[in-house]
């Protein structure tokens, strides 16, 4: 029986890389080939899609920034939405990680979906042993 393929979660900085390019941006995009190529799921939380859109929004316009999202869907990528039982575990990783709600997000959907977490954001180092993280960036 065929291994089912291993899902990955891309958090916005890893995606912000990818459109800026450069060394870290090829690396993400070539986790994104990999991954189209062997059917593996790909995703974003809604909050990380809303904060690629942001930062896009304020230094383009709100059109581009929907394109941009919209981009990524393109590529295969599932945005994520909120549901109480991951807002809930979401919650408990914030209060025992002192981390933001948006990378808690992330870390519950990532142990959920039992994916991979694509990012190069060192706040995911405090709770590197409790998910499976690629690291990205050129600092780890």
């Amino acid at each position: 029986m065929p291994r089912k393929p291993k899902p990955y979660i891309f958090d916005s900085w890893s995606l912000i890389a990818y459109l800026d390019g450069g060394d870290i941006g090829g690396i993400v995009a070539n986790l994104i080939g990999d991954a189209q190529e062997n059917r593996s799921p790909l995703y974003m939380t809604v909050l990380d899609a809303v904060d690629i859109w942001e930062i896009i929004a304020r230094t383009t316009s709100a059109d581009e920034a929907t394109k941009c999202v919209d981009e990524f869907t393109k590529l295969g990528f599932e945005i994520l939405d909120i549901t109480w039982a991951i807002a809930r575990a979401a919650a408990v990783i914030r209060m025992n990680y002192k981390i933001d709600l948006k990378r808690s997000l992330s870390v519950a959907y990532t142990k959920h979906l039992k994916a991979e977490l694509v990012t190069g954001d060192v706040q995911y180092k405090k709770i590197n042993d409790e998910i499976k993280i690629r690291w990205v960036s050129d600092t780890d």
